[in-house]
Parts: C-alpha cells; sequence; structure tokens
C-alpha cells in the first residue's frame, strides 16, 4: 500500500482519444518528473505512443514495468477481471497478493434469510466488479475486525427471485444490527452454482453443508 498526496484522473473522451501522443505528452506529462507505465502502455490515436516514445522526452525519467507473468498468463487487468468474471476468486491471491474484495453500505432486502435461520446483510456493492454468481467462502469485515462467512451472489430463485444480482453475506456467530453500515467483503473461494431448489427444506439442506463446507476452507487459512 502506497501513500498517495493526491489522485488525478483523465477523463477519456474523444477529444483526448484524437491527440496524438506528442499533444498529449506537452498538455498532461509538461510538469511530471517521473512516470511509470507497464512494458506494453500505448497511448494516442489510434495507440500510436508507446514506451520509446515517453523515453524520447528527457524532461521526464521513464520507469518501465517489466511483464509478468503467472501460470502461462500475463498478471493484468485483462487476467484478474477474466478470474473473478469466471469466479475463480481463490486464483486471485497469486496474481495480486491479496483475495478480491468489495465494499458497500449494507441496505434493507426482502429478510426472507432470517425466516429460514440464515439472516444475511445485503450489501449495495456500487460499481465493483461482481463475481460469477454462486455461492462463496468468505470473511465480512464489520468495524474493523474480520468475520467468517459465506455469500451469495445472484437473483434468489428460491425465496425471492430478484431482477438485479444481489450480494448478501451470512456471518457466522453474528447478531449485530448492520443496517446502514460500510462491510468489506472478501471473497475466497467459489463453492456452487447457484441453484433454485424444489422446496424451502432443500434450500435450508444445501446451506447448512454450504457453511460446513465454507467453515473447512476458512479454518484452513489459518
Amino acid at each position: 500500500t502506497y501513500e498517495l498526496d493526491y489522485v488525478y484522473i483523465i477523463v477519456f473522451d474523444k477529444e483526448k482519444a484524437s491527440l496524438t501522443p506528442h499533444e498529449f505528452i506537452d498538455y498532461y506529462l509538461g510538469k511530471i518528473n517521473t512516470i511509470v507505465c507497464g512494458f506494453d502502455f500505448k497511448f494516442g490515436v489510434r495507440g500510436s505512443g508507446n514506451v520509446k516514445t515517453l523515453q524520447e522526452h528527457k524532461e521526464f525519467e521513464t520507469v518501465i514495468v517489466s511483464e509478468i507473468t503467472y501460470d502461462g498468463y500475463k498478471v493484468g487487468s485483462t487476467h484478474i477481471r477474466d478470474l473473478i468474471n469466471s469466479g475463480l476468486l481463490e486464483q486471485i491471491k497469486e496474481v495480486m497478493g491479496d483475495y478480491y474484495s468489495v465494499q458497500g453500505e449494507v441496505i434493507h432486502g426482502a429478510k426472507k434469510g432470517r425466516t429460514i435461520g440464515y439472516p444475511t446483510a445485503n450489501m449495495n456493492t456500487l460499481d465493483y466488479l461482481i463475481p460469477k454468481n454462486g455461492v462463496y467462502a468468505t470473511l465480512t469485515k464489520v468495524d474493523g475486525v474480520w468475520y467468517q462467512s459465506m455469500s451469495s451472489v445472484g437473483h434468489n430463485p428460491t425465496l425471492n427471485c430478484m431482477v438485479e444480482v444481489s450480494v448478501e453475506s451470512h456471518i457466522f456467530d453474528f447478531d449485530q444490527d448492520l443496517y446502514g453500515k460500510n462491510i468489506e467483503l472478501k471473497f475466497i473461494k467459489r463453492l456452487r452454482d447457484e441453484l433454485k431448489f424444489d422446496s424451502v427444506e432443500a434450500l435450508i439442506a444445501q446451506i447448512d453443508q454450504d457453511q460446513i463446507d465454507s467453515l473447512k476452507i476458512l479454518n484452513s487459512l489459518r
């Protein structure tokens, strides 16, 4: 983790896309001392600028990050997004150094989970990239403390079929009121697909097994 004083985000639009590499450098990078970029970085109209273009400008230093691979894949945002979209969350730690997590406010849901003995915290996950639908072994952070949990990503097809994808977390041995709190959810491993059950009893039986499977995975992290 780096302590940053300021972060400036350049919003990409048609005007910026039409700039030549040297126009972009003159306008945005004129007063910068050091630039850090990946080995395959491209910029300017139709990606015509690259690291060599930056190195030609001696008024700033260009630091190039070499390619990093893991298990035959280039480590980068595209590969990480593919892992998240595929539900392969256990592999995220190998390439990022930690498990993938999202944060959000706990909001009111249908409150159907409490009727079957598994109350859940429904999260407003805003603009996060949400993993593939399914059930996950997770850790949930509340007021600075991590708790073991299991979480569901999907449409809740058995109890309350929803149009929008919901992210719900059941925290083990936890009975605090979370509404309005901001919590963090860390995805450890995907357990199974989201399923629609023929009865509530069948759903409960599967959730019972999900809890056993989740605890086995989470206890092995210690």
